[in-house]
């Protein structure tokens, strides 16, 4: 599940040094979908 989560944020828009980011953050909100990707993405952008 971690490959797939990674390539998720990945086609989400995420770049290398965001990835790992992303993927904990989509973690801790319990469960990994295309939104909570998303969700987490614009956190760690600060959007």
């Amino acid at each position: 599940m971690k490959l797939h989560s990674r390539n998720m944020a990945v086609t989400a828009g995420a770049a290398d040094d965001e990835v790992e980011k992303v993927v904990k953050l989509a973690k801790e909100s319990g469960r990994i979908t295309a939104e909570s990707i998303e969700t987490a993405l614009r956190q760690v952008r600060g959007e």
